[in-house]
């Protein structure tokens, strides 16, 4: 501050009246006047009071103003810390300070990359893969198949999935920006200029997996449309139809894609399912083509060889065969014994544990727990489904007795679709004490929209439960309950 007066008149070392907004000796001896704030003090030439004023030399001076651009070192908390270590005398006084942290890059890539875009690549690798849905197969092995497709070259495949992996990053950390739909467009117009019959197998993989990380920033945030994520899988299944799947092998990142894809397949039938919406949204959507769409047929998807995969087949085989009990095949024998013999081979799932590779320590995982859960949930699913049954029976309530202990010990859960098929069962207040129990711990180490859907939705089917003097039809009420919001929602 300038107690005393102006700092016009500081400098000048003469008496100011503090005049406002300008003191009379400025007006006077028109001069700016400075006023009687606060300001930086630097040390003049002249001024014999600052020992710590260092003379420039001509030398100097001509170098720093002949540069373009001045580089500067930084001294950070860790450089003191570590100049008072060094400096410490006695060896046994020192301690040991923080590691220093060097700035993560990205290895080599053909791209060149901004530094925004060099940003939101680390951020995919470090903290927005963790929101790839994924069963059967860790996201750390999905993550690393979408890097190495992405940076193996500088081509219109590879770009389209750096640009993908962009738009999901940007919508993951900030949300929908204008630079969201620039990564969107980019990413589709490299796919639209490589979309064509005579494409390699391994421009098929990275259309793939440029269309399911579309689909999965989507799915993040409902940002695009109420069931636009759907036909990201529908493009990769007719790619992956059209180029042909024999040419996979047991350790092809193509492979892991293609898993990737079928998971998602899979579980997108129980969204169609019960969506009341399927007929009329989706028959207007159909609307504006000029030519019907046929690409989101079924295919057949090689088997695979996991116990995870073999509950996503005999789901899938579930939701290709079942009938409406309104249907004239829902009462004939065969039917019956296709839905019994579909039970008795999910029973029959062996719980030998899923090994994958963890992200951080490279040390195997077993998961035998979540594979049980998942086994459990599409048993009940398939026993409510398969025969309309609405009330409660024996083995139901004992899949849930082993179900509920298996989810209280976990620290998080992010798979929807058992979250949902066993919430729904909960009767008790213990019981459902349990699910929002595991759901708060999962949102505190997961942002998934999918799982605030399933939580709304488990909520609502217990009040009406509990609004119900009897059982209430079990199909009916998913319907009408899923049907109560205009998007079309996924559980993978």
């Amino acid at each position: 501050m300038a107690p005393k007066g102006c700092w016009t008149c500081k400098d000048r070392k003469v008496r100011c009246d503090r005049g406002l907004p300008t003191c009379s000796n400025c007006i006077k001896t028109n001069r700016e006047c400075r006023g009687y704030g606060v300001r930086l003090s630097w040390p003049t030439q002249d001024d014999a009071k600052r020992s710590i004023v260092v003379p420039v030399s001509q030398t100097c001076r001509r170098r720093v103003r002949g540069s373009g651009k001045v580089k500067l070192v930084n001294a950070s908390f860790w450089d003191i810390e570590m100049h008072h270590n060094l400096t410490t005398h006695a060896m046994e006084n020192r301690k040991i300070i923080s590691q220093i942290r060097f700035p993560r890059i990205v290895p080599w890539c053909p791209h060149n990359l901004e530094s925004t875009d060099t940003e939101l690549v680390d951020y995919f690798s470090s903290v927005a893969s963790n929101s790839l849905a994924a069963f059967g197969q860790s996201t750390a092995t999905i993550k690393r198949a979408l890097i190495r497709m992405a940076l193996v070259e500088n081509t219109p495949s590879s770009r389209a999935v750096l640009q993908s992996m962009l738009a999901f990053s940007q919508l993951h950390r900030d949300g929908c920006q204008v630079q969201t739909y620039k990564y969107v467009k980019s990413a589709l117009r490299n796919l639209t200029s490589t979309a064509n019959a005579n494409m390699t197998k391994h421009q098929a993989a990275q259309h793939m997996c440029a269309g399911m990380i579309l689909c999965s920033a989507h799915i993040l945030r409902d940002w695009d449309g109420p069931f636009h994520w759907i036909w990201y899988i529908c493009s990769s299944k007719e790619i992956a139809k059209t180029v042909g799947m024999k040419w996979l092998d047991s350790e092809s990142d193509a492979l892991v894609i293609l898993r990737w894809v079928y998971y998602h397949d899979v579980l997108s039938r129980f969204s169609l399912r019960h969506w009341r919406f399927r007929a009329g949204a989706i028959e207007r959507y159909y609307a504006t083509f000029k030519r019907r769409p046929t690409f989101c047929e079924p295919i057949d998807f090689p088997r695979m060889d996991a116990s995870a995969f073999d509950v996503l087949h005999y789901l899938l085989q579930f939701f290709t065969s079942v009938a409406n009990s309104s249907d004239s095949r829902y009462h004939s024998e065969e039917y019956r014994e296709k839905m019994k013999a579909l039970k008795e081979a999910v029973m029959n799932i062996p719980t030998t544990k899923i090994v994958h590779q963890d992200d951080s320590t490279e040390a195997t995982v077993a998961t035998d727990t979540l594979l049980e859960i998942y086994r459990l949930a599409t048993l009940i699913y398939l026993e409510r489904q398969s025969n309309n049954f609405s009330g409660l029976s024996e083995e139901i309530a004992t899949w849930i007795e082993q179900a509920l202990p298996l989810l209280a010990q976990l620290n998080g859960y992010d798979q929807p679709f058992p979250l949902f098929v066993i919430g729904c069962e909960a009767r008790t207040d213990e019981q459902r004490d349990v699910i929002l129990e595991l759901i708060s711990r999962t949102e505190a180490i997961s942002r998934s929209r999918n799982l605030q859907y399933v939580t709304h939705v488990i909520q609502a089917i217990w009040v009406q439960d509990d609004l119900a003097d009897g059982t209430l039809d079990y199909s009916n009420k998913l319907d009408s309950i899923f049907g109560a919001v205009n998007i079309l929602p996924s559980f993978a």
